[in-house]
């Protein structure tokens, strides 16, 4: 049984690394089977607390690896028989020469033996060992190499043999352990299929999916023999079972007057620092029971739960008292001690930052439609204060909703309290976004602040490194601007947050650039900066490349929203085959406009000089669309637009199937560029239509 198995056995993997090893694992070895013309009819990995493993059936050579590959002649150009020989991985030397009624020529004769194959596979695991990639990774002992945690053993057996394998002293053998507490020891190992049943006896669930859906039915049955619910929740359920070889579920209760702690502290206590699934009633309420998986049996059920119990009792006792004095004081009483923060050691304090976020908030506020200024200043003033509160300090992934808590509380208006939590979205690429545009206008305003901060500093994001999320913030404004597209002049905005910080915050002894070269400079890097991950957005929404840069090329706007409705205006017209006329007809005028270019600079139109009716006829119908259109351009109704200059397909079309543009007299060519160029007005900084690409 021509089978592989292999079993690194570590201290415990972080459960967050765990299902990313396993998928590289079996996706480095396939691949590795592949470049050695190797195949198994089945490859599976395996990951838990303490082992990688990999399971191959049936290796053999693949089915074409042993054909003969005839060359070139021998007396080919050694250039041409080089590159026969680098397409199929080899040298020259690797090739044999033999003699045909045609000549002598080279062959490619490629054997693989079945020593062979111990050779490959060997190669391959061990260079799995010294090159697999962990997002952290560590030394041990003397050791030179690195890998998640300390290896403890490695077991890699080829059709029943060990496989010579190693990393460092660790030299492969036959043997594996079960459960760390609950299995009796070693155990000697043949085959897979002894190997997982043994595992099974000795307390580990190899199969990562088996260990989910045993937790996830075994919560869902306690749940509801107790007449409760638990809400899904699969990123703390894949964490669960990452710590766990021999799940066991048990259930916990903690004392009903916790209860009186807002239901966010009581649930990110569990579940992010214990691990814990709280457990609701009928009616929605959180209960005062949970849940905790426990990496043991049953049998020490009764004092694992009682031990969790406890300790969320602790937890939960830190929480409330925390929560009873934050109550004590109000919000506006923490801004102050905001300057014991220090937002950057370049960029000031968290005090200074707000009074910053405040002014540019209130300034952004005139672009965001129905903005109500006094809330929005009131939520830029409160939008870090709860970082000075006991419960942030202790939780900090509860920022900005204790804020809201605790303004509710204090009676604030609902957009206030809203803005207060929402203003850090959105968290991520796919993310919520800030909804009320008091929180749109405050998210705005922060985000900005940051990247005009830190870009002053020069504390640029690399290719590899942007420890102050600049990326994720210009991908959020981004976002923001277009879905509720908000009408902002960019460059305006990065002007007067680059004015709110005071200029000695800039200023560079070594670099000798003074803070007004300095202002434009930083702004035009930011602009660059956005409209890269705007690009990069864009691109990400399957947007047509030929759209976008048809559309950028004859931007000179710093206003995302209507860039973005120009592009979706296209995008549009491109995917309606009857509306896609008109692009086309513009693509031809633009075309031919600017194969002229040197000729079309203020050129007007002489009638007089019209020697057909395609001429006159088009000329006329232009100038009866033109004020409406211009209209609609001058007031971004592009829909409105393309609609009226719409009638100009037939025309365009007819002038161009029996009129010659360049005609070989310069006066009737440029009468004629100059009735195309009427029509290129219409569109004036539209876009380049001449770049739109119709092939497809």
């Amino acid at each position: 049984m021509a089978e592989l198995l292999l079993e690194i056995l570590s201290e415990e993997i972080p459960s967050r690394m765990q299902l990313n090893a396993r998928e590289q694992l079996k996706k480095v070895f396939t691949e590795g089977l592949t470049k050695n013309n190797l195949s198994a009819t089945k490859i599976q990995s395996f990951v838990s607390t303490r082992r990688l493993v990999l399971f191959a059936e049936k290796i053999e050579v693949s089915s074409n690896a042993n054909l003969e590959v005839k060359g070139p002649k021998t007396d080919a150009l050694v250039q041409a028989v080089e590159g026969f020989a680098r397409k199929y991985n080899k040298e020259i030397s690797d090739l044999e020469k033999r003699q045909t009624e045609k000549g002598e020529f080279y062959f490619l004769v490629n054997k693989i033996s079945s020593q062979q194959i111990l050779e490959v596979l060997t190669n391959l695991i061990n260079d799995i060992l010294l090159n697999f990639t962990w997002p952290k990774s560590m030394r041990w002992s003397n050791n030179s190499k690195s890998w998640v945690r300390p290896i403890r053993n490695i077991l890699c057996l080829y059709d029943g043999k060990i496989l010579p394998v190693n990393f460092e002293n660790i030299k492969a053998n036959r043997q594996s352990i079960g459960h760390r507490f609950l299995s009796d020891g070693w155990f000697e190992v043949r085959y897979f299929v002894d190997y997982s049943e043994n595992l099974k006896k000795r307390f580990v669930i190899l199969d990562f999916e088996e260990k989910l859906k045993y937790i996830e039915s075994e919560i869902l049955k306690i749940a509801e023999e107790n007449n409760l619910v638990c809400k899904s929740d699969n990123k703390l359920l894949e964490e669960v079972a990452g710590l766990v070889e021999w799940p066991s579920v048990l259930l916990g209760k903690f004392k009903s007057e916790f209860l009186n702690v807002p239901e966010p502290i009581l649930t990110i206590t569990m579940k992010t620092h214990q691990r814990y699934f709280p457990l609701y009633k009928k009616n929605g309420d959180l209960s005062n029971y949970f849940i905790a998986v426990a990496n043991s049996d049953q049998k020490a059920s009764k004092t694992i739960i009682q031990g969790n119990e406890k300790v969320l009792a602790a937890r939960l006792s830190d929480a409330q008292f925390f929560f009873e004095q934050d109550i004590k004081n109000k919000l506006l009483n923490n801004i102050p001690k905001l300057s014991r923060i220090t937002f950057h050691a370049k960029l000031g304090n968290m005090q200074e930052k707000v009074e910053r976020l405040s002014k540019l908030a209130l300034f952004i506020a005139m672009w965001v439609p129905f903005a109500n200024l006094e809330k929005v200043e009131k939520a830029a003033n409160l939008a870090k204060a709860d970082l000075m509160t006991y419960i942030v300090q202790e939780f900090p992934e509860l920022q900005g909703l204790m804020g809201k808590i605790y303004a509710e509380l204090e009676g604030y208006d609902k957009e206030v309290y809203e803005a207060i939590q929402t203003h850090y979205l959105p968290l991520g690429p796919e993310s919520q976004l800030p909804e009320i545009p008091e929180a749109i206008t405050v998210s705005l305003a922060d985000k900005i602040d940051n990247i005009v901060g830190f870009f002053s500093i020069d504390e640029i994001p690399t290719s590899s490194k942007d420890p102050y999320a600049l990326r994720r913030a210009a991908l959020g404004i981004i976002r923001i601007i277009i879905q509720h597209n908000i009408q902002i002049p960019l460059k305006i905005v990065l002007d007067t947050s680059f004015t709110l910080y005071p200029s000695h915050y800039f200023k560079n002894n070594e670099v000798k650039e003074n803070v007004v070269k300095k202002h434009r400079r930083v702004v035009e890097e930011i602009i660059e900066f956005i409209f890269e991950r705007f690009k990069y957005y864009k691109k990400l929404q399957g947007i047509r490349q030929d759209v976008f840069d048809a559309v950028m090329a004859l931007t000179d706007s710093d206003n995302l929203a209507t860039i973005n409705n120009k592009i979706v205006l296209l995008e549009k017209l491109l995917a309606d085959g009857s509306k896609q006329q008109i692009l086309i007809a513009l693509n031809r005028v633009e075309s031919i406009l600017y194969a002229n270019e040197d000729d079309k600079h203020s050129l007007k139109v002489n009638e007089k000089l019209f020697e057909n009716t395609f001429e006159s006829d088009l000329f006329e119908l232009i100038n009866d669309i033109k004020n409406d259109a211009l209209k609609y351009l001058k007031y971004q109704k592009y829909e409105k637009l393309f609609e009226v200059i719409s009638v100009l397909v037939n025309p365009i079309n007819q002038f161009f199937d029996n009129v010659i543009v360049n005609d070989e007299r310069p006066e009737i060519r440029k009468n004629r560029l100059a009735l195309l160029q009427n029509i290129q007005e219409l569109t004036k900084g539209l876009a380049n239509f001449s770049m739109l690409n119709f092939r497809n």
